[in-house]
């Protein structure tokens, strides 16, 4: 979570905030494996990334460009059912996403 922001105290903030678990690479570089970005309106996935940017600067050119964007086979996935990577995909406050690598390796 970033510095400043506070995770969400009752059952009525919930919808205030975005929680993700951050997997694989984007948990190493974050230093992480879960945080939770304030979210009091829709926000669209590249506004999701640019949160992201800001409370985990680490994730910054490797999981995520400078404007947020998903790079190197990097996915969210909504609710853990359905992979997002568009852009423009609404996020609405209180789901929850994970940031993980669409690409298997091995």
């Amino acid at each position: 979570m970033r510095k400043g922001a506070t995770s969400p105290s009752s059952e009525s903030e919930t919808g205030r905030w975005i929680r993700l678990e951050l997997l694989g690479v984007a948990c190493t570089l974050a230093g992480r494996s879960r945080l939770e970005v304030p979210a009091p309106a829709p926000l669209s996935v590249l506004e999701l990334g640019q949160a992201l940017c800001a409370a985990a600067p680490g994730l910054r050119g490797v999981v995520l460009g400078e404007d947020g964007s998903l790079l190197g086979g990097h996915a969210y996935s909504r609710d853990g059912v359905e992979l997002v990577t568009e852009a423009q995909e609404v996020v609405t406050p209180g789901e929850e996403w994970m940031l993980l690598s669409a690409v298997g390796g091995g």
